[in-house]
């Protein structure tokens, strides 16, 4: 195929799955490196932060937050229950973007003063990035997770022998 064919071309579906793929193992992993490790390995020091924006509990948050970046992500590395993983990154980061970054600008600054430690520093690129993990797990929520995936092999099963 020359290069003009493959940029002006309809992609096959083997592109397009390659592309998941690559997605689907990128993304989450640099999710996993960053938030996740620290959560699943360190969930006891992660507890002493005392992070807690839906006053639901530390406990509550600490684990939903470790499911969510420390398990999820490898669920959608691996292509396993894709789409339930991408629903719960989805829930748990919104959660973020919404209280924790206040991206939205709608709490208000002195929320922040009654809780028993400040808020993590926030900056632009974090915002930035949180809403990219959220618009990628909404796509894989849509897209599904591609032929090269255990869900496919384990699931789809009028598509096995494709």
């Amino acid at each position: 195929m020359r290069m003009k064919e493959f940029i002006f071309s309809r992609p096959g579906d083997k592109q397009v799955d390659v592309g998941l793929l690559l997605m689907r193992v990128g993304i989450p992993a640099a999710l996993f490196v960053r938030h996740g490790w620290e959560k699943v390995s360190g969930f006891n020091h992660m507890l002493a932060f005392q992070m807690d924006p839906l006053h639901i509990g530390v406990y509550p948050t600490m684990a939903f937050a470790t499911l969510s970046d420390g398990i999820c992500t490898l669920l959608i590395i691996l292509g396993l229950f894709t789409r339930t993983a991408a629903a719960v990154i989805v829930i748990s980061l919104s959660v973020v973007f919404v209280t924790m970054e206040n991206a939205l600008g709608i709490i208000p600054s002195s929320y922040h003063l009654t809780q028993s430690t400040p808020p993590p520093p926030s900056s632009a690129d974090h915002i930035e990035l949180t809403f990219i993990y959220i618009i990628f797990s909404l796509g894989i929520i849509f897209a599904g997770p591609g032929r090269y995936s255990l869900d496919r092999l384990l699931f789809w099963r009028d598509d096995r022998n494709a």
